[in-house]
């Protein structure tokens, strides 16, 4: 079944997902910042300073440059060995850097200047401006660039793209996307982008320009496209110039949540150790296991609803111990989140079954089991000790006992010396109830007589003498018989 997460599990699997990689042990890796002063869209004849900075915990390990047009690449640099420390005006490190663009070897182009830095953790980081290199009165083509999504980014149901695109004269881009099966091997650059716009046709969508800023955002329904790579062309045009220029982003649209899959035991003995379930099975179909998102979370019904106990996430616990030691029902959930956000939920029930205490009882030292009889003196105090009463190791230091006489309760407790109760005869029964946390109790009964010398004979002995004096004269009869018969005569 698949169910939409409650906001609070989002927020959690948000915030996993989006806190930053740790570094050491005392900090964390904030992405690189790249500032550049640079206006976006400029048009010029003269050559271009840059300058600008990176802002990082470390020195980026390498820093470059580019310009590049419709047709590849014009002019590029390495900026890695030029860097300068700047004075902190922040709370990390900011290194300047400058370099200058000669507009001879660019001009005539509608370029966009592309800028990266990375250091050894992550990939790189980059920042686009668009800049046109002009002179005289003919016109230049639009530029265009994509700077979100980024490649292999992940889209399921919609996606926002969101870019630059800018023309020389007064008028506003004219913008086309079409979205494009695609393949690993086979992505933007593989692809003849003119055939890509001749096939557009009316499955075009039309993407709005903002006049002042050359900015556009358009979200984009995907939901109807199978799981896979999917190229995505953002083709710029203006009316007064022929041509146009093109962008494109390589994206993975997933729009099929896991199948969730649970294997383990429905019910178990109290303290027989831990159970373990199984989620390795649970696959993301199109996309496979990898990257999916594990949280398991176990419940323990009531009547006011399921209480949560334990909830634990990461990426590869493909399993779940849980254990024995406490008694009941539980549902143990396990949602699986893959990377493009779908998420399903699968849950499963089970039992713990309590196990009822074990009565251990001594009465002066001398362990006696349910139906004996025990004979005591009633003169005597008597030492009545169930201390070595056992259950499961979460039960044991929670059992109660109750001491009844003759089924009316007298005390609570595991040890108690008493004398011969008041107003009780010469016997009595003494019954002893163990009971755990879980309510589940166990029952041990015995009779205590009086053993008192003066007190009559009690029944069983005398049955046991009787019998010991019907063998004794039986033994002697026989004995007397056999004698008789040797002292017969004998016939002559």
């Amino acid at each position: 079944m698949t169910n939409d997460l409650p906001p609070a599990l989002v927020l959690v699997s948000i915030l996993l997902f989006s806190s930053p990689s740790v570094v050491g042990s005392n900090h964390f890796d904030d992405p690189i910042i790249i500032a550049v002063d640079l206006d976006n869209g400029i048009v010029t004849d003269q050559d271009i300073f840059v300058s600008g900075y990176v802002e990082n915990e470390d020195l980026p390990s390498s820093i470059w440059w580019h310009l590049s047009d419709s047709e590849g690449r014009v002019e590029h640099g390495t900026l890695t060995g030029e860097l300068f420390e700047l004075d902190r005006l922040s709370s990390r490190p900011r290194w300047g850097f400058e370099f200058t663009i000669e507009a001879r070897g660019a001009m005539p182009c509608a370029c966009n200047l592309h800028i990266f830095a990375q250091d050894s953790v992550s990939d790189p980081i980059e920042v686009i401006r668009s800049i046109f290199f002009h002179e005289g009165a003919h016109s230049l083509p639009t530029t265009v660039y994509i700077e979100s999504p980024t490649e292999d980014s992940w889209a399921s149901s919609t996606l926002q793209i969101e870019g630059h695109s800018f023309s020389m004269g007064d008028s506003v881009p004219t913008l086309l996307a079409k979205i494009v099966q695609s393949t690993p091997s086979v992505q933007c650059s593989e692809r003849e982008s003119s055939l890509i716009l001749d096939s557009v046709g009316d499955s075009a969508i039309i993407l709005p320009v903002d006049a002042v800023w050359g900015s556009f955002v358009s979200e984009i329904d995907v939901s109807g496209y199978d799981d896979g790579w999917h190229d995505i062309f953002v083709f710029s045009s203006n009316e007064d110039v022929a041509g146009y220029s093109e962008a494109c982003v390589s994206v993975r649209v997933d729009n099929t949540p896991p199948d969730v899959t649970i294997g383990g035991p429905s019910s178990a003995i109290e303290g027989s150790g831990n159970l373990l379930f199984d989620g390795s099975e649970t696959d993301d179909a199109h996309w496979g296991r990898d990257g999916i998102n594990y949280i398991w979370t176990i419940r323990r019904p009531s009547h006011t609803g399921s209480i949560p106990i334990e909830v634990l996430s990461g990426h590869d616990l493909r399993s779940y111990s849980f254990s024995t030691d406490y008694s009941g029902e539980f549902e143990l959930s396990l949602t699986a989140i893959d990377l493009a956000g779908n998420s399903e939920t699968s849950m499963i029930h089970f039992t713990i079954e309590n196990l009822a205490p074990v009565i251990r009882l001594e009465i002066d030292g001398r362990a006696v089991f349910d139906g004996d009889t025990v004979y005591l003196q009633k003169s005597s105090a008597i030492e009545f000790d169930a201390t070595s009463s056992s259950d499961t190791d979460n039960d044991i230091s929670s059992l109660r006992c109750v001491w009844k006489i003759n089924n009316i309760p007298i005390y609570e407790g595991r040890y108690r010396e008493m004398p011969w109760p008041e107003g009780v005869g010469d016997q009595y029964a003494l019954t002893l109830e163990v009971s755990d946390d879980d309510r589940e109790t166990s029952v041990l009964t015995v009779i205590i007589s009086d053993a008192d010398p003066s007190s009559p004979i009690p029944p069983s002995m005398v049955i046991l003498l009787c019998s010991t004096a019907f063998l004794i004269f039986a033994v002697f009869k026989r004995r007397l018989t056999a004698t008789k018969d040797i002292q017969i005569p004998k016939w002559t």
